[in-house]
């Protein structure tokens, strides 16, 4: 059996029996970009001390969460990051690392060289300085950053992500090109979500649906993914809350806080111990079949394109309110 077929063998196991497995941590809220299309709370700089993001390190061990993600806000702008990076590393963690690299050091590269990651993945806002700059307001780094992503590359695995905006969708072909040319793997984000706090002024980023399909298809890599991913669903109309959220995948907040997902904060739960943090697990699952419940009442549970849609709840009630209304 190949260790590939292993490890999805595991993931359906605990995604059935409802053990954590996977961790997204948002080790940080500062950022230090500020992406015209950004979906984050525009919040103070919340972080946990090193101390306590270590003892979260003992409790996601505890736990029997073996994939960690460390995400922000950026990452690397935790003071600590580095040893909170090690001790997941030290106890046998899966870590994959999310981060614009814009702050990436010579002590991290030297880091990762020691300790690998098994992935990184890297959004990356623009083709050259200028539009980079209009993006991210951040100047005179673009040039720079493409040494750091061909360095990483070496490293570990690395995706580029980019969101599909209203003022990069013409130069979404350039973006190809230079993940072409570094060997790289890519992403695109199709929708541009409202922000947390439910302002929505950053939807003027949010190009026609139209145009985005047209972009994306023309793209080979970009249609066999959505290929795949639709021959894997199958036609089923069990398309609600089809992912993985409170089953076998948690979110830790920089307030150190659980919630099922990074775009459904209206349900967080505090912990301080591990077991509050058990505690606060069950409480993700309960939470998760509360939401299901919605199902049984809203218009997805009818809807003839359940199978093409990602059926999220919480994007739902970013954009609307509610949790089983379309996302026009």
């Amino acid at each position: 059996m190949s260790s590939d077929n292993t490890f999805s063998k595991i993931i359906d196991y605990t995604k059935k029996h409802e053990l954590p497995f996977f961790a997204h941590w948002e080790i940080i809220s500062k950022c230090n970009l500020k992406c015209k299309h950004c979906f984050v709370d525009k919040t103070d700089n919340v972080y946990p001390s090193t101390e306590e993001a270590l003892n979260i390190v003992k409790y996601l061990y505890s736990a029997g969460v073996f994939n960690v993600t460390l995400s922000g806000g950026e990452p690397l702008l935790h003071p600590g990051f580095s040893k909170i990076y090690t001790s997941l590393k030290d106890v046998g963690m899966r870590v994959t690392v999310f981060t614009n690299a814009v702050a990436l050091s010579e002590e991290t590269f030297k880091l990762f060289e020691r300790l690998p990651p098994v992935g990184i993945e890297v959004s990356l806002y623009g083709v050259d300085e200028k539009t980079f700059f209009s993006l991210t307001s951040k100047k005179n780094v673009f040039d720079k950053l493409l040494r750091k992503l061909e360095r990483l590359t070496k490293i570990s695995r690395v995706l580029l992500k980019a969101p599909i905006m209203t003022e990069n969708i013409s130069y979404v072909d350039k973006f190809i090109q230079i993940c072409d040319e570094l060997n790289v793997r890519y992403q695109f984000a199709e929708l541009i979500f409202p922000m947390l706090d439910g302002d929505k002024k950053n939807l003027d980023q949010r190009p026609p649906v139209g145009a985005v399909v047209e972009k994306e298809f023309s793209d080979f890599h970009t249609l066999n993914d959505w290929k795949e991913r639709v021959a894997e669903r199958g036609f089923s109309k069990e398309a609600y809350l089809r992912c993985s959220a409170g089953l076998n995948s948690i979110v830790i907040n920089p307030d150190s806080s659980l919630s099922m997902c990074g775009m459904l904060r209206g349900f967080k739960f505090k912990f301080d111990s591990q077991d509050t943090f058990n505690t606060a697990i069950s409480s993700l699952r309960n939470t998760r079949k509360e939401i299901e419940n919605y199902y049984s009442k809203g218009s997805c549970h009818t809807c003839k394109y359940a199978n093409l849609c990602v059926g999220c709840p919480a994007l739902s009630f970013m954009e609307n309110g509610t949790y089983t209304d379309c996302v026009s």
